[in-house]
């Protein structure tokens, strides 16, 4: 449609009300025709889940898509990316964010660092927004259903974070598994909202998790491994990750 200021929220797209499956063919939501200012959620509460869906959750065809604001919305199992900002496929980052297009081509963050704390349960997230005025955005960092493009898809909304002026930026969060996977976007000043960024393994940017003080009893787990394992002893709050794949 052509209509500005449209609002899509608590909608369920690509889901019955029994949590079931009811997949659209295509994407779950596009837009075209160069509509501005439409909200796609916004809080937790006004979130939509656009999931199952045969192509994109979100897919803008339109370089006149502007000021697209998409907040809060929990995607999985779309056929395509969770958000396209056409053309189709993931929109790589460009220095300095100069591109144009959809919601003007905004840039999505990067994920440089993953670190949990066993004692706490906190992982602490840190990254890089490169655009023109990062302390002026907002980064959103989700929990994440992957994608087999690797990007996205955000499933579960968890923090929303100021870079500083150099577009750097961190969180705390708790009470996420350790061998999940982490995403995030940017919503600019003018509500412009990006792809997702490439999910991260939780665990895998931490090769060590918790020092831990030499301890007789150790267990290791899982055991054989080939890949990420953990080295706990007798006190059971006081663990190690190691990433055996370098």
């Amino acid at each position: 449609t052509g209509s500005d200021s449209n609002v899509i929220v608590r909608n369920r797209i690509g889901v019955a009300l029994n949590g079931s499956a009811l997949p659209n063919g295509m994407d779950g939501i596009r837009i075209s025709q160069g509509p501005v200012g439409t909200a796609i959620g916004g809080s937790p509460a006004e979130a939509n889940i656009i999931a199952n869906n045969g192509g994109n959750g979100v897919f803008l065809m339109s370089d006149n898509c502007r000021e697209t604001f998409i907040s809060c919305n929990s995607f999985y199992d779309n056929g395509g990316l969770a958000i396209d900002l056409f053309p189709y496929g993931v929109t790589p980052n460009e220095a300095g964010d100069a591109d144009d297009g959809p919601n003007g081509g905004l840039n999505f963050p990067v994920l440089t660092s993953v670190t949990y704390d066993a004692m706490s349960g906190a992982h602490q997230v840190e990254g890089t927004l490169e655009v023109p005025q990062p302390a002026d955005a907002v980064v959103q960092l989700y929990l994440a259903a992957v994608d087999v493009s690797g990007f996205g898809e955000g499933r579960i909304f968890l923090a929303s974070i100021t870079p500083d002026a150099a577009g750097h930026w961190s969180t705390s969060v708790t009470g996420q598994p350790v061998d999940g996977y982490f995403t995030a976007l940017t919503i600019d000043a003018e509500r412009n909202t990006s792809e997702f960024s490439r999910a991260r393994n939780i665990s895998g940017l931490a090769s060590v998790i918790v020092e831990s003080p030499a301890i007789p009893l150790l267990s290791v787990y899982p055991n054989p491994t080939s890949g990420y394992l953990v080295v706990q002893g007798a006190d059971i709050h006081r663990a190690a990750l190691f990433n055996c794949l370098g």
